[in-house]
């Protein structure tokens, strides 16, 4: 009987000992979703390019969370709803996710497991929300396809633009945008591109308005052939410019920001120079 009462008392003691602040709920991850339901659930699947990605610490009930905003240039779309605001090869839109930041009693993956990468190819799986697009949680992006072994061609100039300060990947999505813009005669898309006030053969431009009226004078067929073809061997770097092909277009950064300052239609204007000096010798 004293031993029933000691271990009564003990358990007691131990019992309110505990302190109940050191009991807090834990959270399990949110499984990722199969493929199946990636294209089930998913508003849109588009693929494109990671043009930027911005984020934020936000506090939330559990910790802490990341939110991004990432830009994304739309290559194609592999699925679409009709009712919903309708996509396009060349647009540029804007992605919303979450990724999680401090733990506060959760494990596993909340969120998106991993942010996007400037400059990669992927797949995205979209809703869409009042605010705009968002991915899927928690698995809501994947890379397109599996990133390529690096030419000799293309380590030297990442290289290049790594001494003159410029960050390669945001460079390379940069001129992907300029060669799509080619590919579809876009000219708002490159107007999209330029930082005014530009000039353009002697003539100034304030506005993207203007440059999209002079677009096939500015951009004639001989220009726009050159930029859907330009590879690693048609850029030049500089400290403060890369050049595409012979001076065709130059652009800079400017916080971060890269925009086209300089356009020039050589080949047109050397044409000219053949076609004079051929009637010259008549």
């Amino acid at each position: 009987m004293k031993n029933q009462l000691l271990w009564a008392a003990l358990a007691i003691v131990v019992t309110t000992s505990i302190p109940s602040a050191s009991i807090s709920p834990v959270y399990s991850a949110i499984p990722p979703l199969s493929e199946q339901n990636l294209k089930s659930l998913s508003h849109y699947i588009v693929i494109g390019i990671v043009m930027s990605d911005q984020s934020k610490e936000i506090p939330a009930n559990y910790g802490t969370i990341h939110a991004h905003t990432a830009t994304i240039q739309v290559e194609s779309i592999e699925k679409t709803r009709s009712r919903q605001t309708p996509l396009k090869p060349g647009q540029t839109i804007e992605v919303r996710y979450e990724r999680r930041g401090k733990t506060g009693g959760r494990t596993g993956s909340q969120r998106q497991s991993k942010p996007l990468e400037i400059g990669m190819k992927v797949k995205l799986f979209l809703v869409e929300g009042q605010q705009g697009f968002f991915l899927l949680e928690p698995n809501g992006w994947q890379p397109y396809l599996p990133q390529a072994k690096t030419p000799a061609t293309q380590s030297r100039l990442d290289e290049q633009l790594k001494r003159a300060g410029w960050n390669p990947a945001v460079t390379r999505a940069f001129i992907h945008q300029i060669r799509l813009a080619a590919e579809q005669a876009d000219a708002k898309a490159f107007a999209n591109l330029v930082r005014f006030p530009v000039t353009i053969s002697q003539k100034v431009y304030h506005e993207p308005e203007s440059l999209i009226r002079d677009f096939p004078q500015v951009f004639t067929e001989d220009v726009l052939q050159e930029l859907k073809q330009v590879d690693d061997s048609m850029i030049s770097v500089q400290q403060k410019h890369v050049m595409i092909g012979g001076g065709t277009i130059w652009f800079d950064q400017e916080e971060g920001s890269l925009k086209i300052v300089s356009i020039a239609n050589w080949i047109s204007f050397q044409r000219i120079l053949e076609y004079e000096f051929t009637k010259l010798r008549r």
